[in-house]
């Protein structure tokens, strides 16, 4: 789930010689260290944007570290967390350039350590740039991930979504080689006091966080109430179904009915 805060205006920038040249960056943008200032030592992200063509549209700068904007050592506002900026780095003078100058940031460059990086945050059910701070979603995800690591399916951790901007905790499949409305596995999980005290699953559409109800498969309760289960365990049982469901034969029901999911895999078209 993903919003786009307010453009910056163009305000002139010199160019900072620390800052790669857009042609020097990943696929996904560039990693680097703040180094002075009350936030020195965080990580910041400036992440590029790109068409369907592949044309440079902008970038963003955010924080993973979790600061909502950075100062400089007077503290006087930098860059908010999220801001966009569409000079093409490199050519033209911008926030990135700014925030290099005034934090004394710097940008990892290609390498072992970005790479590692951009894995982390390309890992099975990425949380994406908004962490889920609480410790029992942490400990859920931590496991749910290992364990659908183990899966024999084709599904990839770029099928997987974690919806981090809504209550609570809600986990998604977009499943290989389905079509129409149902097409998404959800898992829905409410805790009290540290324990899993509702775990619901159901077939659905991406992007659309509901309770499972109206559609043609009722939701299933994977804890009975008043079953208080730990995070690992309540995990370790979405998994289950996760794995079930991605393994099962799946039809596709109209406007006839064929076979699109077989044994974990979806069913070659001929």
């Amino acid at each position: 789930m993903r919003w786009w805060p307010e453009r910056r205006g163009p305000e002139p920038v010199e160019l900072h010689p620390g800052v790669p040249p857009l042609a020097d960056w990943d696929e996904q943008g560039i990693v680097g260290t703040i180094g002075t200032g009350p936030d020195a030592d965080c990580t910041v992200v400036a992440s590029a944007y790109r068409d369907a063509a592949g044309t440079f549209e902008c970038y963003d700068l955010w924080f993973p570290d979790g600061p909502d904007r950075v100062t400089d050592a007077s503290g006087g506002l930098v860059v908010e967390d999220g801001v966009v900026d569409d000079r093409v780095p490199g050519v033209t003078g911008g926030l990135v350039d700014a925030l290099t100058r005034a934090v004394d940031v710097t940008w990892w460059g290609p390498g072992e350590r970005a790479r590692a990086f951009w894995a982390e945050w390309s890992d099975w059910f990425p949380e994406g740039r908004y962490r889920l701070h609480d410790p029992f979603c942490q400990e859920f995800l931590v496991r749910l991930r290992e364990l659908a690591k183990t899966w024999d399916t084709d599904v990839t951790p770029g099928h997987t979504t974690v919806e981090t901007m809504v209550q609570p905790l809600a986990v998604s499949i977009e499943v290989p080689g389905t079509t129409g409305w149902r097409t998404t596995l959800w898992m829905l999980c409410s805790h009290e006091d540290g324990r899993a005290s509702s775990l619901r699953a159901w077939w659905g559409s991406a992007g659309v966080v509901d309770d499972g109800a109206g559609g043609v498969d009722a939701p299933v309760e994977l804890i009975a109430p008043g079953d208080g289960r730990g995070a690992g365990t309540a995990a370790a049982l979405a998994a289950r179904w996760f794995e079930q469901q991605l393994r099962k034969d799946v039809h596709r029901r109209f406007p006839r009915r064929v076979l699109v999911r077989s044994g974990g895999h979806a069913v070659t078209r001929r």
